[in-house]
């Protein structure tokens, strides 16, 4: 099953905010029905020097596990979407960051759980006042 889904992270800055957009793929052509145990997944910011700057589960942290059933089509996917405000947080302009995320699901059909990680870059332009 690890082989038969793929995880993509995006991420894009609009106006200090930071959009992300996390995929698992299903890359069969059958359906398959995945497990979620909330929190099923998390992401860490990092700066150019690999430093942590934000965690997402320590500023929402851990609630109540919720179990769902998530059916994904065949050569089909789901997206979690998330927004981060970057001027709330101190990130730095013109410095580029990493963003790690890492999603885990179970396969009923396998009885298995299954951990997946995917990362994506982005920058923080300086804002250039008009005189």
């Amino acid at each position: 099953m690890g082989r038969n889904t793929k995880l993509s992270a995006l991420a894009d800055v609009n106006d200090h905010i930071l959009d992300l957009e996390f995929q698992l793929r299903n890359t069969t052509g059958e359906d398959i029905t995945i497990t979620l145990h909330h929190p099923y997944f998390d992401f860490t910011i990092y700066d150019e020097n690999g430093a942590e700057v934000y965690k997402h589960s320590k500023e929402y942290g851990i609630s109540a596990t919720l179990i769902r059933d998530e059916k994904v089509p065949g050569e089909k996917g789901f997206a979690t979407n998330c927004k981060v405000d970057l001027k709330d947080k101190k990130f730095l302009e013109d410095r580029i960051y990493k963003v790690t995320f890492h999603a885990s699901f179970e396969m009923k059909s396998e009885k298995k759980r299954y951990k997946l990680c995917d990362e994506a870059y982005f920058r923080i332009l300086a804002i250039t006042q008009a005189k």
